[in-house]
């Protein structure tokens, strides 16, 4: 019989292994966004980063305060990997029930993460527009990234919290 670990220790790795993830998706992000980015994203720069717009927006609109430059910067990174570390949470929690190979889990999931973020979340906070009235080189991108995600949280998790034959 297989051991999984607790629930406490499947979210507390899971966090981990979402937040560690960010950092690869993130990089991946910059290259695909950076150096390989599309001209249909290159002429849209200039504007406030998605990111950046969601810390605005609870800054002033939740705690109703201005924040530095600064302050913006470093609450960016933490809503960031802490988007990251909740989406690993479920993850973990779902693996823990479905004990899919973690090769592909890690698409299922990073896709399904891209599906709901860019197609429902983002769109609902009025941050961006949904994927599909995007350019499709954009929209492409931003799925690759949240694949890489998906897999690496998956990889992460697995080597934190491997099953044991009892």
């Amino acid at each position: 019989m297989a051991q999984h670990p607790s629930p406490l220790a499947a979210v507390v790795k899971g966090a981990l292994a979402g937040a560690l993830a960010t950092v690869v998706s993130y990089s991946t992000g910059r290259v695909l966004f950076g150096p390989f980015a599309p001209p249909e994203f290159l002429a849209r720069r200039g504007g406030t980063p998605p990111p950046h717009r969601i810390v605005q927006k609870f800054a002033s609109g939740i705690f109703e305060v201005e924040l530095t430059k600064e302050q913006e910067s470093n609450w960016v990174w933490g809503v960031h990997f802490g988007y990251g570390a909740f989406w690993g949470v479920l993850y973990a929690l779902l693996q823990s029930s479905l004990r899919w190979p973690p090769l592909f889990h890690g698409l299922v999931y990073g896709f399904v993460v891209w599906v709901l973020g860019h197609f429902y979340l983002l769109p609902m906070t009025k941050i961006s527009a949904p994927a599909s009235k995007q350019p499709r080189s954009i929209a492409k991108r931003w799925a690759i990234v949240n694949l890489v995600w998906g897999v690496v949280t998956a990889l992460i998790y697995a080597r934190l919290a491997p099953s044991r034959r009892a």
